[in-house]
């Protein structure tokens, strides 16, 4: 009888996490007293600092001197972020930020929610890309080129062989060596860590001393304390109108469309696939695969960044007037530069069409190529630029891309799209811009996907006199239009002058819910940078002309209830009439009066696009009930 062999026992397959997790967990674990303080303690009070160096300024309740003397401490506060990211290269910084949970914690202040993250992480970022060196390669390597006893500083396999058996370990490190390679820290310590957080922290007390920037702005009076706090003296109408305001504004979801600086919005489409632009959002929500509605992934898997779709020929449609602006300013066309966005963002997620498709039917692969924001692609931007000039030509042979100059404006869409030492000084970091796809990583490059979203966003700042003949006037109503017709609304009238005898009104958008008739003035105007740190003049100025096209709304529906039948409309089904303006914006509305405000008191009669949508979804039902 033949003996039966021994069973073998085989390590059991290794499936750990990023290299970075297991370094990291110890870190916090053991150096969790020295991380928050550099994180939260330390950025308190230099904000508390500079703050108490000018408290006899701000105590003397001048706001315009107040405004004056807080921008001064926001400069402050970039000086001190230089002072601890010249340290180190940008994507030495990036590598590390990309891979914190975007959560703040709540000891930094007050306001900690979803928000306020994605501003003070785009702050962090924009600082970062603004004073970080973009030539320096030290500090990060290709891990096949790097001892493995080196990476992370040696903390990599330090951790591995704390937490790890000794075969399990051994198998992990064979594993981990003939894996394809990946970028990895090398010259780091728990300090760079630390730098990491303080990072963020300061860039929440920027975002502390530009909210009291904004409450300024909107007439709150602001009491400086001994200990280098900012106190909001609100009134109870003032508290009333921000709480709406802030709420008002969180509601409005990326995911409903894109408003750019032009004032010119476009609803989410992602259309043909070829006109997909693939944008990378920070999951500031913690949104999990199952709230996420993702199959065949772990129902805990909570990326940092979740995808976000614009259409490239919606966004060129709507901002197709700006074309000859546009190609005067940047010597090549808004086509051109909006085929050239999805082709790039395409070729960024998958090397080609086919694997571009594999992609997208696979939630696991679709949702992991998001998950840091940013990859490397090839060696080269000539690279980039070669396989997208092989897309461009298969296009072309199947009839599938716009006759346009791609193939000739291609290279000065690629240098427009790339950061370099010289363009690092024209970075803002309250402003949020410019922004750059490609970041230099020595003689590499980085391909960043959430930079696509902001670019879109901002691209025609710097274009003047544009617009002579308010063409983004007729372009926002036909946007919103639509948008009102695709969420199933009767559109009666849009964009039509209508005549009574001698008398004559223009009529943007009109829309028929049973007997009651809503008319939308729509304002499409640019919303200053400077709105968004609470520009004094700026806000006051807005409401006066928000005012203004209330006012004539107003007026509007007086005429059409005076006279519903005219020459070319009839109109005497009205039994109500509702009137509001419409922006592609969420504005700052400054009184409690109820002339600016509908009967509904959750929506203003100045409402977003997307607002006004949600505000007649609930005077449908309130009619049906």
């Amino acid at each position: 009888m033949k003996k039966r062999k021994a069973k073998q026992n085989k390590p059991s397959p290794i499936v750990l996490p990023e290299y970075y997790r297991l370094t990291f967990g110890i870190l916090h674990r053991d150096f969790d007293e020295m991380l928050q303080k550099r994180y939260v303690t330390d950025t308190i009070n230099f904000r508390r600092t500079i703050i108490s160096e000018q408290f006899d300024v701000l105590s003397q309740q001048d706001a315009e001197l107040q405004y004056a003397t807080l921008g001064k401490l926001l400069e402050k506060i970039e000086e001190e972020l230089e002072k601890i990211i010249r340290k180190r290269p940008a994507f030495y910084w990036m590598h590390i930020y990309r891979r914190i949970s975007p959560f703040l914690a709540n000891e930094l202040g007050g306001n900690t929610n979803d928000s306020t993250t994605v501003t003070v992480r785009n702050y962090a970022e924009q600082a970062i890309l603004k004073y970080a060196s973009l030539t320096q390669e030290d500090g990060f390597s290709l891990s096949s080129k790097v001892d493995f006893e080196k990476i992370l500083g040696g903390m990599f396999d330090a951790s591995l062989r704390k937490s790890l058996k000794p075969i399990i370990y051994e198998s992990y490190k064979k594993h981990f060596l003939n894996s394809p390679p990946q970028w990895v820290l090398t010259d780091f310590t728990e300090n760079d860590l630390a730098n990491t957080y303080a990072i963020e922290g300061l860039a929440y007390q920027y975002w502390y001393i530009g909210a009291k920037m904004r409450a300024l702005g909107k007439g709150v009076k602001i009491i400086p304390t001994s200990a280098g706090d900012l106190v909001e003296e609100r009134t109870s109408d003032q508290n009333e109108l921000i709480l709406s305001f802030d709420a008002r504004d969180e509601n409005y979801s990326v995911n409903k469309g894109l408003t750019s600086n032009v004032g010119t919005f476009i609803p989410s489409n992602t259309g043909d696939a070829n006109a997909s632009i693939f944008c990378a959002f920070i999951n500031a929500g913690h949104y999990t695969a199952s709230k996420l509605g993702l199959k065949n992934i772990d129902s805990n898997f909570c990326p940092n960044y979740i995808p976000w779709i614009i259409n490239a020929d919606d966004y060129f449609k709507a901002h197709q007037y700006l074309s000859k602006h546009f190609q005067k300013k940047f010597k090549f066309g808004l086509l051109e530069f909006c085929q050239a966005c999805a082709l790039c963002s395409q070729l960024l997620i998958a090397s080609s069409a086919k694997s571009l498709e594999k992609y997208l039917n696979s939630d696991l692969m679709f949702y992991m190529k998001f998950q840091r924001g940013y990859t490397f692609y090839g060696e080269s931007l000539e690279h980039i630029v070669d396989d997208i000039l092989a897309m461009i030509k298969k296009l072309r042979e199947e009839n599938s891309i716009k006759e346009s100059n791609l193939e000739e404006q291609i290279h000065a869409i690629i240098e427009f799209l790339t950061l370099s030492p010289i363009k690092q000084s024209s970075i803002g970091v309250w402003s949020n811009g410019p922004n750059f796809v490609f970041i230099p990583v020595g003689n590499y490059y980085f391909c960043d996907y959430s930079a696509w979203f902001k670019l879109l966003k901002n691209v025609f700042f710097g274009l003047r006199n544009y617009d002579p003949q308010s063409k983004k006037g007729t372009e926002f109503e036909y946007s919103f239009g639509k948008l009102a017709l695709d969420s199933g609304f009767s559109v009666v009238l849009q964009s039509r002058e209508i005549l009574c005898g001698d008398k004559k009104r223009e009529v943007d958008v009109a829309i028929r819910l049973k007997n009651n008739l809503y008319l939308f003035e729509c304002r499409a105007f640019e919303r200053p940078l400077n709105f968004g740190i609470g520009n004094i003049s700026t806000i006051s100025a807005r409401c006066a002309d928000l005012a203004n096209k209330l006012e004539q709304v107003s007026t509007l529906a007086d005429f059409i209830s005076l006279n519903k039948i005219g020459s070319n409309y009839d109109l005497e089904w009205v039994e109500n009439i509702y009137s509001a303006v419409v922006s592609p914006y969420t504005e700052w509305i400054w009184s409690t009066d109820s002339f600016l405000w509908t009967e509904n008191k959750k929506y203003p009669r100045i409402m977003s696009a997307v607002e006004a949508i949600e505000y007649l979804k609930e005077e449908g039902k309130s009619i049906l009930s």
